[in-house]
């Protein structure tokens, strides 16, 4: 699927409506913005979309007759953000009724016997959650802050609807479900043993009804019936396992810990005299921090990232890593990498 970046140089190469930040050009970014942050740019921003960039954005591209795909994230890869799905599709409705795109015709076919094309009505935008981490919890977040009293705990951010009940209201379609699609990891928040996941969208959007396989004995969706019968297991019981409330404990526990070891990088920095640059986006279960030694990343398998503070300065580049606080991390485990981290050699500069 092409991104706005690829149809933007091949299409309309001197007409990007976003203006660079650090270099005043208008040049197309090869991804919607993240919101920026103290400094002014993204890097130390939360992670989680620039709503306004993408705004103008859809409003290029729609203007031009394309189109619209946009893809949200639910718990982002490294900074653990999570877009506003709902001020997203607030912005975004009012440009999609502008241009058409709520509902609209396609030529999809020709009529074999009369020749004369084949008219659909279809939506002409898709809205996509890409949730493979935060799915897995964000329901949870969202109960326990509407019901503070009766889970015991307030989070920190409450997380927006994000999911197939929001519901926007249109001034010639009456109200329109936003939200087309959502994807979760398996092997991520529910902690299935080996990688799968679960996509979800509706039955109206379906192309064709899905077909009927005699040896599974019920209608197949997935992709050329790749499907395993252990994982669906492995899901149904992390589910039929742990209630509402030890969901809710599940996160929170999570959530805590994760602020627990940026107090605790905070307070080495101010110990040691070093340049740890710890950093958590409000409601996240990641800390991101800077890259200790190979060894170290080796054996706490952590991921690493590069960033460039400045775009386009080398001199500004800044080596981070990350540590995703899953239900299996305790407080135990932490205090064993801070310990590491205390001694390590790269991060004491010598």
């Amino acid at each position: 699927m092409e991104t706005f970046h690829a149809v933007g140089l091949e299409k309309y190469a001197d007409e990007c409506p976003l203006t660079d930040p650090v270099t005043g050009l208008r040049s197309w970014p090869t991804e919607v913005p993240s919101r920026p942050g103290p400094s002014g740019l993204s890097w130390d921003g939360p992670g989680e979309i620039d709503v306004d960039a993408l705004a103008e954005l859809v409003e290029f591209f729609a203007a031009k007759g394309h189109p619209i795909f946009v893809n949200l994230n639910l718990g982002s890869t490294f900074k653990g953000a999570h877009d506003n799905v709902r001020e997203v599709c607030e912005r975004l409705l009012p440009i999609f009724e502008r241009y058409g795109l709520v509902r609209r015709e396609v030529v999809y076919g020709t009529d074999p016997k009369t020749g004369e094309p084949l008219v659909d009505l279809r939506r002409g935008f898709w809205i996509h959650v890409d949730g493979a981490l935060g799915a897995g919890y964000a329901p949870f977040l969202r109960l326990a802050a509407r019901e503070p009293g009766e889970y015991g705990w307030t989070p920190e951010v409450e997380l927006p609807e994000f999911d197939f009940g929001l519901r926007l209201p249109t001034a010639e379609h009456g109200e329109v479900d936003m939200v087309s699609s959502i994807a979760m990891s398996g092997h991520k928040w529910a902690g299935a043993p080996w990688p799968c996941g679960i996509y979800m969208t509706k039955v109206k959007y379906q192309i064709s009804p899905p077909s009927q396989p005699d040896y599974i004995g019920a209608p197949d969706t997935t992709f050329a019936g790749s499907r395993n019968g252990f994982s669906p297991l492995i899901l149904w019981d992390h589910l039929s396992r742990y209630s509402y409330r030890d969901q809710v404990e599940r996160i929170r526990e999570a959530q805590e810990l994760a602020a627990y070891l940026e107090r605790r990088l905070v307070a080495m920095e101010r110990e040691l005299g070093v340049e740890l640059w710890p950093a958590r986006t409000p409601g996240a279960v990641t800390v991101r921090f800077r890259k200790p030694s190979p060894e170290l990343v080796a054996k706490w398998s952590l991921s690493s990232q590069d960033v460039l503070m400045v775009p386009g300065d080398e001199a500004t580049r800044r080596s981070y890593v990350h540590v995703f606080v899953m239900p299996s991390v305790d407080r135990a485990k932490l205090d064993a990498l801070l310990a590491e981290l205390a001694e390590d050699l790269a991060i004491l500069g010598r």
